[in-house]
């Protein structure tokens, strides 16, 4: 995505960053393969569940109603009101428990381990920022690769919202958020990417994951497989072309005489711009970034022993898709999803609808 073209219509979008609540309809979803599970997936999605301004106000209720009743209570007891007490007593036990239950779920939601892993070039050696959620659970993990290139990973996150039951691994590649920036710009490349990630996996003794890449890191990760199709037990490509080239010139041609309106169509549909997309834009990579560093990348033929079983997911209205067209023609595809009102991030304009899709695969193939 092109963070420095978009970034003054986000903000005029979103200029304090804050995110407001909303209710969304049912989303109907189109597919275009074999998976009739998936396809009567009409499902509700609520974001309210998500926002932690919402927590933390329930919480801050609960907690109060608890203190107000035991004042009540404390004050009935010395009024010798002993059935009123204990009826209190019930209330504020409830009241406890609401606020424990909240403090619970906020916990679940935002426990994770971070850390550095060391990745080199020419014998330098640079810092490369990850993220693990669940890290207890001994499922296979998910490893989530960003986009860009040099959009930062945190704009990710909410894909762990609906994906409960296993590690989440995300990660800044080099060049953006946390990660180390080096100025040479012959560091940078799909091929050291595709290096960064099996470091990183050999550093965190990963062996085997789903592995996910969105938009350009959907490159990264078919790269991957091609050189480590062992370590993959599926593949999941999310909004990611064939042909920068061709994306980059629809790109283009569709932002050309309404950047604003382009980016409402076709980039993020959710208005306002989500928290976590705009904060990533404004932390992205300066040295290498935006399709033109790629511009030369052209997606070619897995050979049949790195196949994986692969989902394709997108939304309708992505700038991408006219260049998405011939992934089958690249490998086989189980399943090909279009989301039917999302664009180029459908983990935030259908994320309960998205993360649901994912998962169900992943669970499908956890004992390939």
């Amino acid at each position: 995505m092109q963070s420095k073209d978009i970034l003054s219509v986000v903000e005029r979008l979103s200029p304090d960053g804050v995110v407001s609540t909303h209710r969304f309809a049912a989303k109907p979803l189109v597919c275009r393969a074999n998976s009739a599970r998936q396809s009567e997936a009409f499902l509700l999605l609520d974001s309210l569940d998500k926002n932690p301004i919402v927590k933390q106000r329930d919480l801050l209720r609960a907690m109060w109603m608890a203190a107000l009743a035991f004042t009540l209570i404390l004050l009935l007891t010395v009024m010798n009101s002993k059935l009123s007490a204990a009826f209190l007593m019930s209330i504020t036990q409830v009241s406890r428990r609401q606020a424990m239950g909240s403090l619970m779920i906020m916990s679940a939601k935002n426990s994770f381990e971070d850390g550095y892993a060391t990745v080199s070039r020419k014998n330098d050696p640079f810092s490369l920022y990850y993220r693990i959620y669940a890290k207890e659970e001994s499922t296979i993990p998910l490893v989530v690769v960003h986009g860009g290139p040099s959009l930062p990973s945190q704009y990710l996150y909410p894909i762990g919202d609906h994906v409960n039951d296993r590690p989440i691994l995300f990660y800044d590649q080099l060049g953006c958020g946390k990660s180390d920036e080096p100025k040479r710009k012959e560091y940078y490349s799909i091929s050291q990417s595709v290096d960064d990630l099996e470091n990183l996996l050999e550093q965190l003794d990963i062996s085997h994951v789903h592995l996910l890449g969105h938009s350009f890191g959907g490159n990264v990760a078919y790269e991957y497989v091609r050189r480590y199709p062992g370590r993959v037990q599926s593949l999941i490509l999310a909004n990611t072309s064939t042909n920068m080239a061709k994306c980059l010139a629809e790109y283009n041609r569709l932002q050309k005489n309404n950047p604003q309106q382009f980016w409402e169509t076709h980039a993020c549909r959710q208005v306002p711009m989500p928290g976590l997309l705009l904060d990533a834009m404004r932390h992205g990579g300066r040295v290498w970034s935006g399709m033109e560093v790629v511009v030369d990348y052209v997606a070619e033929p897995l050979p049949s022993t790195s196949y994986r079983p692969t989902l394709y997911i997108t939304g309708k209205y992505d700038f991408g898709a006219a260049a998405a067209e011939n992934w089958h023609e690249l490998l086989p595809i189980e399943n090909d999803v279009v989301l039917v009102n999302c664009a180029h991030y459908p983990h935030l304009e259908d994320n309960k609808v998205f993360g649901e899709i994912i998962s169900d695969f992943m669970k499908h193939h956890d004992t390939d």
